[in-house]
């Protein structure tokens, strides 16, 4: 039912591709898959002085014109 030859030169030869891209990608600056974007923390959260009634009004949908 399986050919079991093949698949495993199937899968032999994807990971070679891949052994081969992974050395490509490890050229110059390493960024990692899971790259979280810095964020500017003092705009994430509630602070004193952001005015309550703008920040709710820009949370609602549809927004106000």
């Amino acid at each position: 039912m399986w050919d079991m030859a093949a698949y495993d030169a199937e899968i032999r030869e994807s990971q070679a591709r891949r052994h081969i891209v992974y050395e490509a990608l490890r050229n110059g600056d390493y960024k990692p898959w899971d790259y979280q974007p810095v964020k500017n923390a003092s705009e994430r959260f509630m602070r004193n002085h952001m005015d309550l009634n703008i920040l709710e009004a820009s949370q609602r949908w549809p927004r106000d014109r």
